[in-house]
């Protein structure tokens, strides 16, 4: 489901390296609409039948599967967030903005310790 960014670099190097970085962020723009479109219907299973999915392949008791519903309901704001983290890294990166994408990951994944942090060490 990742193609949409994949083929966003290719893309935003040949706009970028023709002079028009309007034309890249176009690029960006449709790859990240592409993107969530896309994963709409895989988040959609996810959140509605994770529970159903464990019990009927037998990957644990009920109670596995309320753990794995809950972890898949936090783990798709990542997904998504991490998706389209990657396309701007992509874009930053064919423009020559290697520094500022690296200070955007770094910041991103300090982020993501913190949540883990917090989610792992509090209750509900």
């Amino acid at each position: 489901i990742s193609g949409p960014y994949y083929a966003c670099t290719t893309l935003c190097a040949q706009a970028v390296g023709a002079g028009n970085s309007y034309l890249a962020g176009q690029y960006l723009q449709i790859a990240t609409t592409l993107y969530i479109t896309l994963n709409i219907p895989c988040v959609f299973f996810w959140w509605h039948y994770m529970y159903e999915i464990i019990l009927y392949l037998e990957w644990g008791d009920e109670d596995t599967a309320l753990i794995a519903q809950d972890f898949i309901r936090v783990y798709i704001w990542y997904y998504i967030l991490s998706g389209i983290s990657s396309g701007v890294w992509q874009l930053l990166e064919v423009t020559d903005h290697v520094t500022e994408g690296t200070i955007i990951s770094m910041t991103w994944s300090l982020v993501n310790v913190l949540v883990v942090w917090f989610l792992v060490t509090h209750d509900r």
